[in-house]
């Protein structure tokens, strides 16, 4: 079982799923969560005071835009 923040690497080929990494740290698609106002650290604080943190899925303000990039091309 895990528990904290963990990035999952998780590809899909010809209908199977693969993990390639497990890592324990923030994901790069995490500054999209804060911009969306998920508190991180106020959540892990929480769970290490006991605390069940309140589900946060569809709140969120609407017309807000996020891309993630691995490549940045200028034109």
């Amino acid at each position: 079982m895990f528990s904290g923040i963990i990035d999952i690497d998780i590809f899909k080929v010809n209908d199977e799923y693969y993990i390639s990494e497990v890592n324990p740290r923030f994901g790069g698609g995490y500054p999209h969560a804060h911009e969306c106002k998920v508190n991180i650290p106020k959540m892990i604080i929480n769970n290490i005071n006991g605390k069940e943190n309140k589900a946060l899925i569809g709140e969120y303000d609407e017309g807000v835009l996020f891309a993630k990039y691995s490549e940045v091309k200028i034109i």
